[in-house]
């Protein structure tokens, strides 16, 4: 499960429509309008590189920093 912070009002360049997650070493992007998304399928005990970035009508926001996660035993984050 990944999680994050509200993206300030002043930060946003139009109405936030919702968010893009991005992994390193998995070519597909996540798409979802909660702050919280799961993510399933991922290596057991593995590290991922992870960065959000919400999106409006006029387009993608700039990403976060990376953060790091490392799945489980189980390969859930």
């Amino acid at each position: 499960m990944v999680t994050w912070a509200t993206i300030p009002e002043s930060h946003i360049n139009g109405i936030l429509l919702g968010y893009v997650t991005i992994l390193d070493d998995i070519d597909e992007q996540y798409y979802g309008c909660d702050q919280t998304m799961k993510i399933e399928g991922l290596e057991k005990s593995k590290v991922y590189k992870i960065r959000v970035a919400g999106y409006t009508s006029k387009g993608l926001g700039n990403f976060s920093d990376d953060v790091i996660a490392i799945t489980n035993i189980d390969g859930r984050s």
